[in-house]
């Protein structure tokens, strides 16, 4: 918020804004009435030099006709005989009498007279005229060349008064609230404390911002560092990637190897399991045979004597261990049909590839991230370096509550863009997880069939 002298101050400037635009519209009223004049004024002092030099042509027209007639008359008035003679010649030829002649020619010469003094009178006026003319012009380029000092100052001042003319209706509140302060109080004191305070808050505001500036640069310098160092990571990443993609191929060209050769095994303990299915069956077409053989024994056993019963049980014995050892050896064969140790190795091979294939796409995800991050901050960094640079620090003239509230909206509206950015950048990570969770559940499924 402002403070009440600042406030006072901004008062003041108003009112010099209002009086300074009051005069210039009053000065372009002027200059535009003026060059109205111009053109006729130039149109009027054409037509006056065309009269001049057609007066001036039939001035010495009517001198040289003067001076002949002039020239004749004082030659008639010499010889007296000849003009008498002349004059007699001219009358009887004309029929008008001495006395009409020189009458006209007198006239004719007054005539004359009076339109020279006509004429000088009205070349006097016409060379007043031009004077005043050109005095004139003096003054009408004296006022444009005035006019354009006053147009090049106010260009200068453009920015502000656009500035002060944007914002209207606050500066038609501030006029109604100056009429009210005016009357009840006027500024006298301290104004040269105030400006000297503000001042000092100007110059305060300038330095934290360069300050800032100058850690935003070296913030560019360790980013456009850090960006080399993650473009050189990038590129061991990829010959990383390019040579796990090698051993991958290999290990597939391995994988058909050990498939091939699992097929081989899988005929081979086929064969193996119908021989040990055949035995089985042997065993188990003997087992009556054995019953029948122990009946007959214990037949023989209650027939003879103790000492052939002892050896019955002895052979008895002999003969359950034989059973006990064909039931161990068929179990065996039973696991060894179910589980084989290549089959195992295969399993385990394909499991460690897989989970090495995805600890490596994990991180060059993380690595992406990284450097989109990195990339944004950049960005951003940037563009409000280049805002700084665009911008400029009013040194003589303090923030308004508008321009601040302009500014403030303005960063609201970059953060709600970072924060859609952010959120784009989320939804991505998401469907990459979605599209990792499908690639697990497919390598499960194809463990289970290989089980």
């Amino acid at each position: 918020m402002l403070s009440a002298e600042e406030y006072h101050v901004l008062e003041e400037q108003v009112e010099q804004l209002n009086i300074e635009n009051d005069v210039c519209q009053q000065k372009i009223t002027i200059l535009l009435e003026n060059n109205k004049e111009i053109p006729l004024l130039k149109k009027s002092i054409k037509k006056i030099k065309k009269e001049i030099a057609e007066s001036e042509a039939e001035y010495e027209k009517t001198i040289e006709t003067l001076n002949e007639q002039l020239n004749d008359h004082s030659s008639i008035t010499r010889s007296p005989s000849k003009s008498l003679s002349i004059t007699t010649s001219l009358n009887s030829l004309l029929g008008f009498p001495d006395d009409i002649q020189y009458n006209t020619a007198k006239s004719k010469l007054d005539t004359e007279n009076e339109r020279f003094e006509q004429l000088v009178n009205e070349e006097i006026q016409v060379a007043e005229s031009l004077e005043k003319s050109a005095n004139k012009e003096q003054i009408l380029s004296n006022k444009i060349q005035d006019l354009i000092n006053f147009i090049q100052k106010c260009e200068v001042l453009k920015p502000q008064v656009e500035t002060y003319l944007g914002c209207g209706l606050y500066i038609q509140d501030l006029v109604s609230r100056l009429d009210d302060v005016k009357k009840q109080r006027k500024i006298q004191k301290g104004r040269q404390y105030r400006l000297n305070n503000w001042i000092a808050q100007t110059n305060a505001v300038h330095d934290s911002q360069m300050q800032i500036f100058n850690g935003l640069e070296k913030d560019l310098v360790n980013l456009g560092n850090k960006h080399k160092e993650l473009e050189d990571d990038y590129h061991q990443v990829e010959i990383l990637l390019r040579n796990e993609t090698t051993k991958f191929n290999q290990e597939e060209f391995n994988i058909l190897e050990a498939l091939e050769s699992k097929e081989k095994y899988e005929k081979e303990t086929m064969n193996l399991v119908d021989q040990s299915n055949k035995k089985l069956e042997e065993m188990r077409n003997s087992i009556p045979k054995i019953d029948e053989q122990m009946k007959q024994i214990q037949n023989e056993i209650n027939s003879h004597g103790v000492k052939k019963k002892k050896l019955l049980q002895k052979k008895l014995e002999m003969v359950q261990q034989l059973k006990k050892r064909i039931t161990m050896e068929r179990k065996a064969m039973q696991k060894q049909d179910i589980s084989s140790e290549l089959v195992m190795e295969l399993t385990q091979v394909e499991e460690n590839h897989l989970l090495e294939k995805e600890k490596i796409e994990k991180e060059v995800r993380l690595i992406e991230d990284k450097l989109k991050w990195l990339q944004a901050n950049a960005e951003k960094k940037k563009q409000i370096i280049e805002e700084l640079d665009k911008s400029v620090f009013p040194m003589d003239e303090p923030v308004s509550d508008s321009q601040c509230m302009k500014m403030f909206a303005q960063s609201l509206e970059e953060v709600k863009i970072t924060n859609s950015a952010l959120l784009s950048d989320m939804q991505e990570i998401g469907m990459e997880l979605a599209g990792i969770e499908g690639e697990n559940e497919s390598l499960r499924t194809i463990l289970s069939s290989l089980e």
